[in-house]
Parts: structure tokens; sequence; C-alpha cells
């Protein structure tokens, strides 16, 4: 085996292990990102449930949506 098939086979035995750990660093990434905007969700909830009904409204935002609001950013239904 020359020196090339060699470095050809270590590279096929080492992609599935490099793989494996590519995805679980992914998998990894997106739960600490989902983790974060749950968060901020969560803060945003807070926020905005700490305003009185006028403050609220001076916003645009009915009391009953303020969950609406701090998960997508907008009120359902309005334009």
């Amino acid at each position: 085996m020359n020196n090339e098939t060699a470095s050809l086979a270590r590279d096929v035995q080492a992609g599935p292990a490099t793989t494996g750990w590519a995805r679980a660093g992914h998998a990894a990434r997106r739960a600490l990102a989902r983790f974060g905007h749950w968060r901020q969700v969560r803060r945003n909830i807070a926020l905005l449930s700490s305003l009185d009904d006028k403050m609220l409204a001076d916003v645009g935002i009915p009391r009953d949506q303020v969950k609406h609001v701090a998960c997508l950013g907008y009120v359902p239904g309005q334009s």
C-alpha cells in the first residue's frame, strides 16, 4: 500500500466519526440557540406584562396578546 492509498484509507475510516462529532456539535449549537431564544421570550413576556394597560394600548398590544407578541414579534391578525 502506497502513501496515497494509506491516506485515503485513513480519511474513509475517519469520515463517519468526524461526521458524528459534527452532527453532535450542530445539535448542541441548535439546543443552545433554542434555549437562548426561550430565555429572551420569557424576558419579553415579563417586560410586557409589567406594563399597564394604557402603555400596552399606546404601542398597540392588547393584554391578551402579550405572549404572542413576545414569541412572534407582532400581534397576530394585524398588518
